[in-house]
């Protein structure tokens, strides 16, 4: 087989960028025309997201019919902006295997079905990782084991991809730590780090991306991960800017004014802070690329809560969004002068 020069691919890259660009304006291309995949292979792009499809989300929240959730989801975080944010590589949470499913074995079969052109790489009770085949190859894939021991078996999968005409790697782990429990999400945390050194060498190209279940004043994600990583990757990043990123919709007992849009900090005048809980963080080896990452915020999200009968009214949106949480977006490029 032919060895493509250095040269030859960077021609190769320049026009499939010019072709983009084409169709993205509409020169020489249907207007119906999209770009689907990610025509850079210096970068990647993913979005994780808690779906909340399981029967707890259906009976206390209202959030049921799989099929017709899974097609809004798709749309959602797959079809966005005309298909120019079409990820890599999306890590779902809370996708139980019978809701997903179309026979006993729970293979995901919806889930394929639903998102044309991606395939599971890796999956573990209620989390999977699912991959765009026109532009990543998986070349592994293993799980981690976190639970308590001699009680739980709670594992978080991983799967490592290769970058289509490049071969860069990546390594994305599925994380869904403990609710409003901080000791066990820092054991867990512990587990993590761990295990998965264990299992890979950890120091670059390593992508921790899920739900974290930060409390509203509980940073387990922000701190404690950043400093147990550290030893092993040089700390961790929030890929998503701290002006673009939001809480995602968490019922709690009102006690004091707080906007569930600004993140870690709120504005002057405008409420107590309110952490995120969705994160994607990179180690290093990957940067992020200016303005990509965000949170995609769903409906029931006003900009500020001053009552309860506000938050009740926040929370009684649940069931008209697509999950309870808010999916979160970033892409990352694996040379230095992207950020």
């Amino acid at each position: 087989m032919a060895v493509e020069s250095s040269r030859g691919r960077r021609a190769r890259v320049v026009a499939v960028a010019l072709a983009s660009l084409l169709i993205c304006s509409g020169a020489g291309a249907p207007a119906h025309a999209v770009v689907a995949d990610n025509p850079d292979p210096e970068t990647v792009r993913l979005l994780t997201y808690n779906v909340c499809m399981n029967t707890k989300c259906a009976q206390a929240y209202g959030l049921s019919g799989t099929d017709a959730r899974l097609a809004q989801i798709g749309e959602w975080v797959i079809g966005r902006d005309a298909g120019t944010k079409r990820p890599d590589v999306l890590a779902l949470q809370e996708a139980y295997y019978k809701e997903v499913s179309t026979g006993p074995e729970g293979n995901g079969e919806k889930l394929e079905r639903a998102f044309p052109g991606y395939r599971i790489a890796q999956k573990q009770d209620q989390r999977w990782i699912l991959y765009n085949t026109a532009t990543l190859t998986r070349t592994d894939g293993g799980g981690v084991g976190v639970g308590e021991p001699q009680r739980d078996t709670k594992v978080f999968p991983w799967a490592q991809f290769a970058r289509k005409e490049t071969g860069h790697r990546v390594t994305v782990v599925n994380v869904h730590l403990a609710h409003g429990d901080g000791p066990r999400q820092r054991r867990e945390v512990d587990r993590l780090a761990e295990g998965i050194t264990r299992q890979l060498p950890l120091g670059t190209r390593t992508v921790l991306a899920g739900d974290f279940n930060s409390t509203r004043n509980d940073d387990t994600a922000g701190t404690h991960l950043n400093q147990v990583f550290e030893r092993y990757t040089g700390g961790l990043t929030d890929a998503v800017p701290v002006d673009r990123r939001t809480s995602t919709l968490h019922r709690t007992e009102f006690t004091t004014a707080y906007s569930p849009v600004l993140g870690p900090s709120a504005e002057p005048g405008r409420g107590h802070r309110n952490l995120p809980i969705d994160h994607l963080f990179h180690g290093t080896g990957l940067r992020c690329v200016v303005g990509a990452g965000e949170v995609y915020k769903d409906r029931g999200e006003p900009a500020q809560v001053t009552s309860q009968a506000e938050e009740d009214a926040r929370w009684a949106e649940v069931h008209r969004r697509r999950s309870d949480h808010n999916a979160v977006y970033a892409e990352l490029s694996w040379s230095a002068d992207r950020c």
